[in-house]
C-alpha cells in the first residue's frame, strides 16, 4: 500500500469516513501510477453516485507477454493506490448500514434510489438477477443508471453496463 493511500485511510479514520476529495485523490494517484509504467491514462466510468469503475480494457494487438506485464502493472497500481480507499467509500455509498447480506444491501440501495417499489425484496432481486443472467425479462431495468450505481456501490464488477468506453493501454 502506498504512503498516499495510507495517509488517506488515516485521515478517514479520524474523520469517520472517506471524503469525496480523498476518493478522487486515490483515483488520481492510480492513474498517475499506471501512466508511470508507460501506459495510456486509464479510462474511468463515473456513475451517478460518484463511484468509479475502470472501463473495459481493450488489449487487442498486445502479445501475451505484453498483456501479462500490463495486468501485473495495472493490478499493482490498483492495489497500491486505490483498493482500500475504494472499498471503504463504496461501503459508505452502497451499504452504510454495513449489512452482512449483500443482496439485502443491494435491495436497500435500490429502495433509496427510488427505482423499485416498497414491496420489492431480496427474493425479487434474486429472481431478477437470475433472469438478467439468462437474458430474460426482469422487473428492474439493469441498464438504469441508478441500478448500475447501486450495483457498483455494492462491489459488483460487470461488463454489461452499456460500457461503450474502452481503455486501450498502449493507445
Amino acid at each position: 500500500m502506498s504512503d498516499a493511500q495510507k495517509t488517506i485511510l488515516k485521515r478517514s479514520r479520524k474523520s469517520g469516513s472517506v471524503s469525496k476529495p480523498d476518493y478522487e485523490l486515490a483515483w488520481s494517484n492510480y492513474k498517475q501510477c499506471v501512466t508511470s509504467y508507460g501506459y495510456t491514462t486509464p479510462v474511468l466510468r463515473q456513475f451517478s453516485n460518484g463511484l468509479y469503475m475502470i472501463a473495459m480494457r481493450d488489449t487487442t494487438g498486445m502479445s501475451d507477454q505484453q498483456r501479462k506485464k500490463f495486468n501485473e502493472d495495472e493490478n499493482k497500481c490498483y492495489n497500491t493506490e486505490v483498493i482500500a480507499v475504494t472499498g471503504v467509500y463504496q461501503m459508505q455509498i452502497g451499504n452504510p448500514g454495513m449489512l452482512s447480506d449483500g443482496d439485502q444491501a443491494m435491495v436497500d440501495c435500490l429502495h433509496k434510489a427510488g427505482i423499485v417499489p416498497k414491496n420489492y425484496d431480496k427474493e425479487a432481486y434474486k429472481k431478477d438477477l437470475d433472469a438478467h443472467a439468462k437474458n430474460r425479462p426482469t422487473t428492474v431495468d439493469f441498464s438504469n443508471a441508478e441500478m448500475q450505481s447501486c450495483w457498483v456501490a455494492n462491489g459488483a464488477s460487470f461488463g454489461d453496463v452499456n460500457d461503450t468506453d474502452q481503455w486501450k493501454p498502449l493507445g
